[in-house]
Order: C-alpha cells, then structure tokens, then sequence
C-alpha cells in the first residue's frame, strides 16, 4: 500500500533521489555538511514532489527542544484575550514557533489538566493567566525543564518570571477621573473578585477614593454572580445583571467604574434599554480598552490595559528561558517581574454630573 505524503520517511526520499538517508537528514536540516549542488538539487526536488513534512520529533532532538509554546488562558470569548493571543503568535511565527491554545473556562481544574498535558507533550514553554498563587505547580513545571511566563495576574511567586499589570494603579485612575470630574457617589462594579487582578483594582480605587474624601459604601460595591462555563460571552450578561441591580438602587450613584470593557458594554446596552442617557444620567468607565470601545455609541472612556503588548513581552521572555535551558552552563538569572502601566483613555461615556444629582 502506497504510504499517503505525510507518512513519507527520509528513506522513502532517499530511495527517490537514489543517495543515503544520512545525505537527506543532512540536506533537509541545513546541515553545513559539504553535498555536491547537483545531489542537493535532486534531494530538495524529490521531497517537493513527495509533499515531505519533516518529522517534529526528529527536528526536536537535534535542536535539543520542541519549538511548541503553550499560552493558558480563561477564555478566547473575550477580546482582551484574543489580543494577547494575537501579540503572542506574532512574536511566535518570527521566532518560527508553533502556538498551542489552551482555554481554563475559569476552571482550576481544567487549568491543572492543561498544564499537565502540555508537559506530556513536552512542550518547550508555557505561556499561562490565571494560575494565581500555587507554587507547588510553579515547581513542578520547573522541575520538569518547562519554561513558564505568568502574565496578565500578578501572583507571588520565587520562581516564575511574570508579565504583569499595574492593576492598583489602574483602579486609581478610574477613581481620580470621575472624582476630578466632580463625582461624589461612584459605584464600582465587577465580575467576582475570584482574581488578584480584580481585588487590586479594587484596592486601588478605594485608596484613591480616600484620597478625594470619599468612600465606596457596601451598596455600591456590586458584583456579579458566579462566572459560567457555558457562557458564550460571560461577561456581557453580568453586564446586564449589574446594571438591573444599579437601576434598583434606592439612591444611584452618578458614576460606574466598571472592571472590564465587556461588562461596561453589557451595562450600557441595558442602560439604554431603559432610557437613561450616558453620560447625562449616569457616567460609566471600562478597563481594558478593546480594540472596538470606540465604536460604541458613545464611545466607551477606559482604562488602557496594552494586551497586545503584554502577549508580544510574554513571548520573548519565554523564548529566553527555552534558551537558557537548552544551554545549562548559562548563568540563568533570578525571575523577574515586568509591570505595565495603565493609561487613561477618555472618550464621551464620561462627564461632570449634572448639577441637580449632586
């Protein structure tokens, strides 16, 4: 039976070139192996007309490492992660890597198995949000010669380099834009706080609350019900949720920080449903600054998170890493900890209140 082509082994090309196997592996690894033009010629001819895919396994074990990356986040529904992924593969296909996505659903569990797998496959490096304090798995991957980034949470860790975000420092911006604007009731509303992410722009625009002599009362501190599995896009629906219960408020406030444009998104649709004006009767601020917050109507004000660039940093410093292993005698430097600052992005979802709300 005639083997399909990409079954075709180095013999079979060898056969059709009528040289040795050694010959092929040295002609198609770009072995600096002297190989008479005409034969190399011959060589390439017949792996083109046989649709030969050299062996992974094979490319592996002379390069001393696979060139798979695996990147672990919660899910590819939201934007912000799609634009992460987006910065990674970009760095990934100029390095000549290959990109194998994993998505948690939010899930510890599912998470924990994709870390697992991918070690299976032994992948060259992990790419992960979302893996929170656990450093035991923070050692065994270590342990198993796996690089490995954390990006986008900042976690506490002695061994894992980590791209992070200024998170405190964005939820300070929020509170100091609405506050400068002349805000004294601000609402901050959020998806659960089961991620440092959100507790630290939490604790960030409560401290900058203070600073303005104000405070987040309890009522004013809404967050969403528990994340779903299912949920196409999770967070448009707490959106809505959310914007129910601040519509129910006994006293409203004049302004929403909300934790994430998708949710701020979510709450503008429902708040338009029901007649309130942005940012007349009530100004709203996201996080993140998605590549389409400017096409809403009005376009969204948000604070910048640079997930793109964030992916882009990510990749190089796992690539960095899968150097260093490759080579042990290199000196390997302690893991760092790179943060992105946030900027402030003003657009029309914003504005002072109106005189007789204050």
């Amino acid at each position: 039976m005639a083997k399909s082509p990409g079954k075709l082994t180095i013999r079979d090309i060898a056969d059709r070139a009528e040289t040795s196997p050694a010959t092929v592996s040295r002609v198609l690894s770009n072995s600096p192996y002297p190989v008479r033009p005409e034969l190399r010629q011959r060589i390439l001819q017949a792996a083109a007309a046989a649709e030969y895919a050299p062996n992974a396994i094979g490319r592996m074990l002379r390069q001393g490492f696979s060139r798979d990356i695996g990147v672990i986040v919660p899910t590819i529904s939201n934007p912000f992660y799609a634009q992460l992924l987006l910065g990674v593969e970009l760095e990934a296909r100029q390095a000549d890597f290959n990109i194998l996505i994993c998505n948690s659903f939010r899930d510890p569990r599912i998470e924990k198995s994709a870390i697992e797998n991918l070690i299976r496959k032994q992948a060259a490096g992990i790419l992960i949000s979302g893996l929170g304090d656990n450093q035991g798995l923070l050692e065994k991957i270590q342990r198993q010669g796996t690089a490995i980034v954390a990006f986008d949470q900042n976690i506490d860790s002695q061994v894992c380099n980590q791209v992070g975000f200024n998170f405190i420092r964005g939820g300070m911006l929020a509170a100091e834009y609405l506050a400068g604007l002349g805000h004294r009731r601000i609402a901050f509303l959020t998806t659960p706080l089961n991620r440092r992410s959100r507790r630290e722009m939490l604790e960030g625009f409560r401290r900058e609350l203070l600073r303005h002599d104000l405070e987040l009362p309890d009522e004013c501190l809404l967050v969403a019900g528990q994340e779903e599995e299912s949920a196409t896009i999770y967070e448009l629906a707490a959106g809505r949720e959310l914007a129910g219960r601040f519509l129910a408020l006994p006293q409203r406030p004049t302004a929403l920080a909300v934790v994430n444009d998708l949710l701020a998104m979510g709450i503008l649709q429902q708040l338009h449903e029901a007649g309130l004006q942005i940012p007349r009767d009530v100004s709203v601020i996201g996080f993140d600054d998605l590549p389409f917050a400017a096409l809403t109507t009005p376009a969204l004000t948000t604070i910048r998170q640079p997930a793109l660039e964030m992916g882009r940093l990510a990749f190089r410093i796992v690539r960095g890493q899968i150097s260093q292993t490759s080579n042990p005698a290199q000196y390997r430097p302690p893991p760092v900890t790179t943060l992105l600052e946030p900027e402030l992005i003003v657009r029309q979802t914003a504005a002072p209140p109106e005189p007789a709300r204050l």
